[in-house]
């Protein structure tokens, strides 16, 4: 297998090949709505929702990671949802919410053969509310010149290693190029902190000066690109009372809960924003199974063939 880079690639609800599709039982149009705006701390502005038992989501893909990312309400008068992926028809992993708010993953595979992959997700809970954000799809860059080894090098084998479910923990190496590459990415992850901890130390003191209202979190702080480490999003402006999701912006700014255990990168600028949450082992993994040489960060690709709508209330 040639050696590549990893790209991240980021797919939204509104995205043609996501295919939407009704329950066996009823075979209605009106088992999903995405006719509706989403919410500023929606990815592009945009959710598809459905409350049928049974309603369906499909992807196909390359790649060898899929995640699945949502919102989940708060209002206590909806039911939260509870749903169940598959790749390829295998075992199922059922998702069952126990918090609200924006960002939330719904799934996350095992690591898996590069190629092709089918993801389904299935509504479980008739009236259930399913709100499917944003798809995550980590693939390998075979197009990245593989690193030259010396004459005297041994060959490395070209066989992946088996994918493991859920849950399980990355497999050790000893080779010290993988060590390498995954002490380089935990060097990246710290330094992403720092870097974090000194914009919203800025933010806050510009928040003091100017008084902003609520666009000050759309608002690019250097080039548009913003990569932070956190957990989901837990903020929330304007009418997001059809959510019931707390909003905890305040004069001293909006309360984040930071985290290092997992991998965040968060895409921002004033027509899009996105949260993403990669468990450590599973990026391992993926280290491990191509041999991946990466260098300091992983490329985003935005992959939206639909313009973001205008956020407007009344959907729950």
């Amino acid at each position: 297998m040639t050696a590549g880079r990893l790209q991240v690639r980021i797919v939204d609800d509104r995205d043609p090949d996501i295919i939407l599709s009704a329950s066996s039982s009823s075979q209605s149009s009106q088992d999903w709505n995405r006719n509706s705006s989403g919410s500023k701390n929606e990815f592009m502005y945009t959710t598809s929702f459905t409350q049928t038992g049974g309603a369906t989501v499909t992807h196909s893909f390359v790649g060898s990671f899929i995640a699945v990312y949502g919102t989940v309400s708060g209002d206590p008068r909806t039911t939260k949802p509870k749903s169940r992926c598959s790749i390829d028809g295998g075992q199922h992993s059922v998702f069952e919410a126990s918090e609200s708010g924006y960002h939330i993953k719904f799934y996350e595979s095992p690591v898996l053969p590069a190629g092709h992959h089918t993801l389904v997700i299935e509504n479980m809970l008739e009236g259930g509310h399913l709100w499917l954000d944003y798809l995550v799809v980590i693939s390998i860059d075979t197009n990245v010149p593989p690193p030259l080894d010396g004459p005297d090098s041994p060959s490395r084998s070209s066989h992946p290693s088996s994918p493991t479910s859920c849950g399980h923990g990355a497999t050790t190496s000893s080779d010290p190029r993988v060590l390498g590459i995954v002490s380089g990415i935990l060097g990246l992850i710290i330094f992403i902190g720092v870097v974090v901890t000194i914009a919203i130390v800025i933010r806050k003191r510009a928040k003091k000066r100017n008084h902003p209202t609520d666009q000050g979190m759309l608002k690019d702080w250097s080039s548009g690109r913003r990569f932070l480490s956190t957990e989901h999003d837990k903020m929330s402006f304007g009418d997001e009372s059809r959510y019931g999701i707390t909003n905890t912006a305040n004069d001293t700014g909006t309360e984040r809960r930071s985290s290092l255990d997992d991998l965040s990168i968060l895409s921002a600028s004033t027509t899009l924003r996105s949260n993403i949450t990669i468990d450590e082992n599973r990026l391992k993994q993926l280290l491990e199974l191509d041999r991946v040489s990466t260098g300091p960060s992983m490329p985003i690709i935005r992959d939206h063939k639909s313009s973001p709508g205008n956020p407007s209330d009344g959907r729950v």
